[in-house]
């Protein structure tokens, strides 16, 4: 795709990364899944030499997203969650607009533009923790969850069953906590978006009616 990006007078790459820090060996070990976009940019790399620039975005787990389709751990519907370990592991999360936001100052924001020049970024809309969420929806819902709590080398060895079976969406859920705390970290900057923040509630408050069709509190 790089080859023909070049071929077409593209100037401008982004690849499909969006989510994990894959420039983490240890992420990459837990995730063997993220090798190929680890590949995908070592190509774009070596086309920089005929012009090609690149951005790739580390966004953590799609934060609004991720209520629709239980890839949390929170399933609205049914009132249950499933917590890692003690719940408290620190995750940097975006939503679709941070992300979006975050594309287009890139293109439009001609400071943003170089920073990101051929390099790694990181976004994010929140960092937070299993927990954290866990009381936003019991405020938001006004009702209790149950739930249960899942231990790191379990999910490790559920994910790799659900990786031999050909289930890569599950296999990238029970991921979801390797390594995605971006303020407590090092590695890819972290460029400041200039869109509208927005607090764990908030974004509990609007995702939970559109996925229950229940009110809030």
């Amino acid at each position: 795709m790089a080859d023909a990006a070049v071929a077409a007078g593209v100037q401008w790459f982004i690849p499909s990364e969006f989510g994990h820090d894959t420039t983490n060996p240890r992420v990459v070990e837990v995730l063997p899944l993220l090798r190929k976009k680890v590949k995908i940019v070592d190509c774009l790399r070596s086309r920089e030499k005929d012009g090609l620039s690149w951005t790739s975005l580390h966004t953590g787990f799609f934060f609004d997203f991720g209520f629709t389709f239980d890839l949390l751990g929170f399933d609205l519907r049914q009132k249950t969650a499933a917590i890692w370990d003690n719940g408290n592991n620190r995750s940097s999360m975006s939503t679709f607009k941070t992300i979006a936001q975050a594309i287009i100052q890139i293109f439009t924001d001609p400071m943003s533009r170089e920073e990101a020049k051929n390099q790694y970024i990181r976004i994010a809309t929140v960092t937070t923790t299993q927990n954290e969420i866990l009381q936003a929806l019991k405020r938001v819902s006004g009702t209790k969850f149950q739930v249960t709590r899942i231990e790191t080398a379990k999910g490790k060895r559920l994910g790799d069953q659900h990786l031999a079976s050909g289930d890569e969406d599950k296999y990238v859920a029970l991921g979801k906590n390797a390594f995605l705390d971006w303020e407590n970290r090092s590695g890819p900057h972290c460029l400041t978006t200039k869109a509208q923040q927005e607090s764990v509630l908030d974004i509990v408050g609007r995702m939970y009616p559109k996925v229950t069709g229940e009110g809030v509190q």
